[in-house]
């Protein structure tokens, strides 16, 4: 959760005021196709990826009309 949910909304936490002051800006978040699936074993990565999911979405919605744009991308799998 620290990682994939925290870091993240850190991050957009922290660049959200300088896109406000300039009126634009676009967020682009790594999300992850094990927001909308069950895993086993990994309840908690397939949890936090859909708690991103939900709150990239919702961000979304609170920027409209601000000139900022946000997305969230699923990049397929990758091995690692």
């Amino acid at each position: 959760m620290m990682v994939n949910l925290y870091g993240p909304i850190a991050f957009i936490h922290a660049i959200l005021p300088s896109f406000s002051k300039r009126g634009k800006g676009t967020i682009i978040t790594v999300g992850s196709a094990a927001a909308d699936i069950v895993i086993p074993n990994l309840s908690a990565y397939c949890t936090s990826k859909a708690a991103l999911h939900k709150a990239i979405h919702a961000l979304d919605d609170e920027l409209k009309g601000k000139g900022i744009m946000s997305y969230i991308i699923h990049p397929g799998g990758v091995e690692t």
